[in-house]
């Protein structure tokens, strides 16, 4: 019946119980295949911003513990005009005076001012900036400000500062000078 070496012939293998073996079915519906695809994206989209998020809160918080502590409020004193003054760590030579700005006229409701000869000295020990706001009051209230500043001095170092207005009128009366370091 059988010969030693029998080869089969060519076609399909049947199974030990008689039945074809099917393979899945495979579905390559582009539809399918598009909205697996927008779902992947979008859930590593919100995974990427949350994660962005977490480490940008994160950053935030380290700043904050690393903050250094709050400055002191601002420094104030009033002075009379020409005085010499010690604040913020800088000296005032006397002799500076309000004076009316040459390249500006004098309006209906005031001259416009600045301040000339602020003369100042740094007294610390490290190069330091420097800002001063002249604060001019009348009747207890602000009427006008004059910002006077100047780049790092070194220490010993003297500059002239440059003032300018900070409004654009000066009231032609004030009560009291008062000077409020900037920083």
């Amino acid at each position: 019946m059988f010969r030693r070496h029998h080869r089969p012939e060519p076609g399909p293998q049947l199974t030990p119980w008689g039945f074809y073996a099917r393979p899945p079915a495979k579905s390559h519906d582009p539809l399918r295949v598009v909205a697996i695809g927008l779902v992947l994206s979008l859930v590593l989209l919100v995974g990427g911003c949350l994660a962005a998020v977490g480490g940008l809160a994160q950053q935030v918080g380290t700043a904050f513990q690393a903050a250094p502590a709050p400055v002191a409020d601002v420094v104030r004193m009033e002075v009379q005009e020409g005085e010499a003054f010690v604040l913020a760590g800088f000296r005032a030579a006397a002799g500076w005076k309000v004076a009316t700005e040459a390249a500006r006229a004098t309006t209906v409701t005031g001259p416009h001012v600045t301040i000339t000869g602020l003369e100042v000295t740094n007294t610390g020990d490290s190069a330091q900036m420097l800002r001063y706001a002249f604060i001019f009051r009348g009747h207890a209230e602000w009427l006008a400000e004059i910002d006077c500043f100047c780049p790092a001095v070194l220490p010993g170092q003297a500059v002239v500062m440059q003032c300018r207005p900070t409004v654009p009128r000066m009231p032609f009366s004030y009560d009291a000078v008062v000077v409020a370091d900037g920083f």
